[in-house]
C-alpha cells in the first residue's frame, strides 16, 4: 500500500503533523478520575485505619485542573467518622511537599461517592500523591498488590518513582488524625492501594 501523507485532521491539532497528542483536551470536564481503574481480580474492600497518612501515586499524563479531591465510602455502618483527602508532590525517591488539602469531611451512614472541594489547582503532567488520614476506619475501596505490579490511572504505577517500596501501591507512616504535615516525611511501610481520585473543572 506504500507510505501516505498524514491526512489533516478535522479538529486542530498544535504541531501538526508532528506530536500530535491532544494534550489541551486529554480530561473530559467535570470528571472524577480515580488513582486506580480497570481494576483487576486483586480489587476488594477493606478498611482505611485510623492514625496513618496513606500515600497513593497518582500520575498525571497532561496538564489536568482539578476542583475536588474524592474518597468511596462503601459502608453504611461508619456515621461519625472523619478522613481529610491531600495532594502531595513528588521528588525522585520520596513523597514532596503538600500542594493542597481538604478540611474534614465526618460520613453520614450512607455507602457513597466523597468528593471534598479544594482551591483550584491547575496540574503540569507528572507523579503525584493523594493521601487520607482518618480518625476511625473507613471503608474503601482497595486494589491489592499480590506480587508487586498495579494497574494505575495511566499504565503500571508500581516503581514509577523509584521507592522500593513501590511492590505495593501505598505507600503509609503513622499520623495521629488532623491536619496533614507538609512535607509528607519519611515513608515507613507499604499496603493496598486505596481507591482515591480527582475531579476535573
Amino acid at each position: 500500500m506504500g507510505i501516505h501523507k498524514p491526512t489533516t485532521p478535522s479538529v486542530s491539532y498544535p504541531n501538526f503533523p508532528n506530536d500530535v497528542f491532544d494534550t489541551e483536551n486529554s480530561y473530559v470536564a467535570n470528571t472524577v478520575y480515580p488513582s486506580f481503574q480497570g481494576i483487576d481480580k486483586n480489587g476488594a474492600l477493606g478498611n482505611i485505619s485510623a492514625n496513618y497518612l496513606y500515600a497513593v501515586p497518582y500520575i498525571v499524563r497532561a496538564p489536568m485542573s482539578v476542583d475536588f479531591l474524592c474518597l468511596f465510602n462503601s459502608s453504611t455502618g461508619q456515621s461519625g467518622n472523619k478522613f481529610r483527602l491531600g495532594l502531595y508532590a513528588s521528588s525522585t525517591t520520596a513523597i514532596g511537599s503538600l500542594i493542597v488539602e481538604t478540611g474534614e469531611t465526618t460520613l453520614d451512614g450512607s455507602a457513597a461517592l466523597r468528593t471534598v472541594a479544594i482551591t483550584q489547582q491547575n496540574l503540569s503532567a507528572g507523579l503525584y500523591y493523594l493521601a487520607v488520614n482518618c480518625n476511625a476506619v473507613v471503608q474503601s475501596v482497595h486494589v491489592a498488590s499480590q506480587g508487586g505490579v498495579s494497574s494505575g490511572n495511566f499504565g503500571e504505577i508500581a516503581w514509577a518513582n523509584g521507592l522500593s517500596q513501590m511492590a505495593y501501591p501505598t505507600l503509609y507512616k503513622a499520623h495521629t488524625y488532623g491536619s496533614l504535615p507538609d512535607p509528607y516525611g519519611s515513608v515507613t511501610g507499604a499496603a493496598n492501594g486505596w481507591v482515591l481520585g480527582m475531579k476535573t473543572v
